[in-house]
């Protein structure tokens, strides 16, 4: 490649920076206390977590001859070129979905020759080295679908509080339809024209046989029901527990330096102070098991409550703490740590 002045994807995909993707804190007992995320909300899921009706979704809007180009489509090239230069200005780009893929990970999208030279020959030596169910993969969990949601999974969860593994022909459709503009198509800002896309979608995949005219007529006569996370489920459990682990995280001299990154200053927990510790928690798509055990914070949760029952009632804490080990178990700082006013921890003293 070098000889010809082209990128290889080798060399691309090691200098690449890593993808931000969500993590996960578990108690000690191995149920899910929250996930966290900064910017991006990310969460990969493999091939077969992801269903037929969001594959054959994103391949009809997309991408319809996926399965049998190798990277490059010249019939959709040509057929973009001819539209552009009919209306006078860029309508269609022509990019399959694996060129996409090189867009989002490596060359970035910028409208110059080069640029789109270089996409072309990464999607042609990607289609030498992965497998189409591969790229499509790769795809899916790398798109962004709009409202923050980067990755099928997360926009699964963010538009219908469901895992992508879970998702209809309808819901399916909508998804694949916001692609291609994730502003102008999202559904919760412009219904109706997403309701519009999601036709689109299922009229193309009806044209390519991926669904049958039963299926379409129920799909498209469906009310898109979105569903976003509340206000009250995005709140996790034991907050104030959690509260003191990510700051102990931020700031802890004992976790390796090389893997996570400098501490932060004990009085400085935050991005400026330890931006490498505080991207690898937020985007680091990090599996973190706690020593919390969800039943003794409940316990130490509803004490707290029956001693301390009125608003106009001072403060109060708790902290649980195994004395074999030392590992804590509970905790509870005060008496709404979802109030601002009432976010200060009294169970740790440096709070």
């Amino acid at each position: 490649m070098a000889a010809c002045n082209l990128p290889d994807l080798a060399e691309e995909q090691a200098k690449a920076i890593r993808l931000p993707q969500t993590s996960f804190v578990y108690a000690a007992d191995g149920t899910l206390i929250t996930q966290l995320h900064a910017e991006q909300d990310r969460v990969l899921v493999t091939f077969s977590e992801i269903p037929e009706t969001v594959r054959d979704a994103v391949i009809a809007i997309e991408d319809k001859r996926f399965y049998s180009h190798h990277g490059i489509d010249l019939k959709a090239l040509l057929r973009a070129a001819y539209i552009d230069a009919t209306e006078g200005k860029v309508v269609e780009g022509g990019s399959t979905i694996t060129q996409q893929l090189v867009k989002n990970l490596y060359v970035g999208s910028a409208q110059t020759i080069d640029r789109k030279v270089d996409e072309a020959a990464l999607a042609w030596q990607m289609e030498d080295r992965f497998s189409k169910d591969q790229i499509l993969a790769k795809y899916l969990n790398t798109v962004y679908f709009g409202a923050g949601a980067y990755g099928i999974e997360a926009a699964a969860k963010r538009f219908f509080s469901e895992h992508a593994a879970d998702l209809t022909l309808a819901q399916s459709a909508l998804l694949a339809g916001q692609i291609a503009a994730p502003t102008d198509y999202d559904p919760f800002q412009h219904p109706k024209k997403a309701a519009g896309r999601r036709e689109e979608v299922l009229t193309e995949m009806l044209d390519l046989g991926s669904i049958s005219q039963v299926g379409y007529d129920r799909a498209l006569s469906s009310d898109i029901r979105l569903r976003p996370p509340s206000e009250e489920e995005e709140r996790y459990a034991a907050p104030y527990f959690l509260d003191f682990a990510f700051r102990w995280f931020l700031t802890s001299g004992q976790l390796d330096r090389v893997t996570f990154g400098a501490p932060c200053p004990p009085d400085k927990p935050l991005r400026s102070g330890c931006p490498q510790r505080f991207d690898m928690l937020y985007q680091g798509g990090l599996r973190i098991n706690t020593t919390l055990d969800p039943k003794m914070q409940g316990y130490a949760e509803r004490a707290v409550q029956s001693v301390l029952p009125y608003p106009s009632d001072p403060f109060a804490a708790m902290t649980v703490i195994d004395p074999r080990n030392g590992a804590v178990r509970a905790m509870v700082g005060g008496r709404d740590y979802w109030d601002p006013e009432s976010r200060f921890n009294f169970a740790i003293l440096d709070s």
